[in-house]
């Protein structure tokens, strides 16, 4: 019973009743109007407080008038009992709830509500009747502090009406369609099409529909009690078809009666089902729910629709096939020791996998995740949030879209990223593909590692031994372990003190910058073009590869150029063994191979292909290959090389940076001794020509 009625005959009473009530709110108040009369402009009703009602009506005595009705409730219930035929607005600005529970009783103007928080007591609009009492458009106005985000404290409660889906979404003639059993209830509202709105229990078989920001991509079909369906909402459409294939075996397990569905609430028991069966449990609110265990616990799928940001707690059970299905996501899995699978469709998501749990196939949405596999064995998809997977001691797969962090085990692993996840690999060694933007760090084990394009990944290796493909545009910096690297495509090496063998690169260019620690080892017969700065010693075999540049910090280097040619500059230490191209099978194709001395001792040999060879200063060997070459001098770089295997017919003679008629002086001067013939050029080079005489101009170019 109200505690205080007030009759209203005019808008001067209503004024009067509002004044009293705002004077003492903590009470029931009953607001009957008597007479059938008009109002104008606003009118000011305070609320009361929690637990107390304030009922405007209780008769069919029409109210009119192009009236506001302003409620600033204190968290209780303000009624609408009266029909009116008003066009005016109704803001209702604070925490509590509008309950429209007569026809036509909040008129035909737009209802605004307006809650100011994010968190803490919400504002809705309760309608009795969503058919026939609401002929009005709804104001979600949103939160002014959170620049007009949707508030989830903003929400419409339908009396009656159960949706049999989690998301409804504005169609193009701006009505919230809330799907039910035989049909569905319409909302009309001011927010545009396309705009996603949760739907959930109101715990009194009502619906709570509340804006959201959560997309929805897709829904799974999942088969309930006596024919029903459970339809749970995805915000990955990539994920949702994988999750609908994992269903459907429970699908057909309920349709042909070898899975009991049943509806249940936390903390409530399980029921008993006939031996044999699943037990297929459907959430009914959130809270902790805890699968069955000890001897014969059923296989058990539990399956929530409720959509985030509610918090739904499971605890795995012991027998295996279970499956645990979160449609919004906002799950806390801990593993029990059955095996099975776990999918949470949005959301943030924290899956525990304990020591001695069953292995779980493991596929979350766009949320940030947190994955603890210490077990193992586990297959584990990651959606397109920021997540974070620790692996555990049996070895897992991870498969990751985004910026996820990953930390091996302590067994093998397999980890593939098309994101900018940055990875830590098992000390076991462990696989690892990429075609993203990831970060990789190898352990004490042996890696492989291979990439794809596009990829751009960072790649930092361990100690362990690692054997890497290098199919982007990434970057390598190998470790203290010996490695083996190939390449496709544009990539960038540092080599670090442990070995590295380096396969020429099969299409692209690939740059390698040596280290001072180790010898740095390239062969293979790829296509590709390969750029080599070497700190430390540089074994190069070009065989029937590509073009290349070696170019040696100091070290030594020993070069066979590929058909494709190249330039190659030994190291000032000296003791450069390089030699020009060595085999193929149309010498006329082949690239030129520039070889360039680096200090005494060095020895240039011409091969098949078109061969520069050009001395440094001191001691050097000059020989003469199967095809062209040419012994070129420089002005000021004091050479005192020996010629062999000078052949007239093809090779030749240049001098670069010297007056003119150097050439003829130094054939002026030339000496011949023993068949062989010495030539002194301006700058202090000897250059003896061993088994030829007779050089003449023709032999300069």
């Amino acid at each position: 019973m109200p505690v205080t009625n007030f009759d209203v005959r005019s808008q001067h009473d209503l004024l009067l009743a509002s004044a009293a009530i705002g004077q003492a709110p903590a009470a029931d108040y009953l607001i009957t109007l008597t007479a059938n009369f008009f109002l104008a402009g606003a009118i000011n009703l305070n609320g009361v407080t929690q637990g107390h009602t304030l009922t405007l009506g209780t008769n069919t005595q029409p109210l009119g008038g192009e009236y506001t009705l302003n409620i600033s409730n204190g968290g209780g219930t303000f009624v609408l009992d009266t029909p009116t035929t008003t066009s005016g607005a109704v803001t209702f600005t604070g925490a509590g709830t509008l309950e429209v529970a007569f026809p036509d009783a909040a008129g035909h103007g737009i209802i605004t509500l307006h809650n100011t928080w994010q968190l803490g007591p919400p504002t809705v609009l309760k309608i009795d009747n969503v058919g026939a009492n609401l002929n009005n458009p709804i104001q979600f106005e949103g939160d002014p502090y959170y620049y007009a985000q949707p508030n989830l404290n903003e929400a419409v409660d339908l009396v009656g009406v159960v949706a049999i889906a989690s998301f409804a979404t504005v169609d193009a003639g701006y009505g919230i369609v809330v799907p039910t059993a035989t049909g569905s209830a319409v909302i009309e509202t001011e927010t545009g099409p396309g705009a996603t709105f949760l739907l959930t229990p109101d715990g009194n078989g009502g619906t709570m529909v509340q804006q959201t920001t959560l997309a929805v991509a897709a829904f799974v079909t999942v088969m309930g009690a006596a024919g029903s369906t459970v339809n749970v909402a995805f915000a990955s459409a990539t994920l949702a078809p994988q999750v609908q294939a994992a269903i459907e075996p429970l699908n057909a397990a309920v349709a042909n009666g070898s899975a009991s569905p049943f509806v249940l609430y936390p903390g409530a028991s399980v029921p008993a089902i006939p031996a044999g069966n699943t037990l297929e449990i459907i959430a009914a609110s959130p809270g902790d729910y805890t699968l069955p265990t000890g001897p014969g616990a059923p296989t058990t799928a539990f399956i929530s629709n409720l959509s985030a940001p509610v918090s739904m707690t499971v605890t795995g059970g012991d027998a295996d096939g279970q499956i645990v299905l979160a449609g919004g996501g906002g799950l806390t899995f801990t593993g029990g020791l059955g095996a099975g699978s776990v999918f949470a469709g949005g959301a943030d998501n924290a899956v525990t996998l304990p020591a001695g749990a069953g292995s779980q196939a493991i596929a979350l949405g766009d949320g940030n995740n947190t994955i603890r596999a210490f077990n193992g064995a586990d297959t584990i998809t990651t959606g397109r949030g920021s997540n974070f997977v620790r692996l555990g001691v049996l070895g897992s797969t991870v498969v990751s879209v985004s910026a996820d962090t990953i930390v091996g085990g302590t067994a093998s692993d397999y980890v593939s990223t098309s994101g900018a996840a940055t990875t830590f690999l098992s000390d076991a060694g462990s696989t690892y593909y990429g075609s993203g933007a990831g970060t990789v760090l190898g352990g004490a084990g042996s890696d492989t590692i291979s990439t794809a394009f596009p990829s751009t990944g960072l790649i930092f290796l361990g100690s362990g031994n690692a054997n890497v493909y290098l199919g982007g545009f990434d970057t390598l910096v190998t470790g203290s372990g010996s490695s083996t690297v190939s390449s496709s495509a544009s990539s960038l090496v540092f080599t670090e003190s442990g070995q590295v063998t380096m396969n020429m690169p099969t299409g692209g260019t690939t740059t390698v910058v040596g280290s001072p620690a180790q010898t740095l080892s390239i062969s293979g017969s790829g296509g590709g073009d390969l750029v080599v700065f070497g700190y430390g010693a540089v074994n190069y075999d070009g065989y029937y590869a590509g073009a290349a540049t070696v170019i040696s910090a100091g070290p030594a280097v020993t070069v066979r150029a590929g058909f494709g040619g190249g330039a190659f500059i030994g190291g000032s230490a000296g003791g450069n063994i390089m030699q020009g191209t060595a085999a193929g099978y149309n010498s006329y194709t082949y690239g030129v191979a520039l070889l360039i001395g680096g200090g005494n001792g060095d020895t240039l040999s011409g091969g098949i292909g078109p061969t520069i060879l050009e001395p440094a200063a001191g001691t050097s060997t000059l020989i003469g290959g199967g095809f062209i070459d040419e012994f070129a001098f420089r002005h000021g770089v004091v050479a005192n090389a020996v010629v062999q295997s000078f052949t007239e017919v093809h090779d030749f003679i240049s001098l670069f940076g010297f007056p003119a008629g150097e050439a003829a002086a130094a054939l002026s001067s030339a000496v011949i001794a023993g068949g062989d013939e010495r030539l002194t050029l301006s700058d202090g080079t000897h250059i003896l020509f061993q088994g030829v005489t007779g050089l003449t101009s023709a032999d300069f170019r």
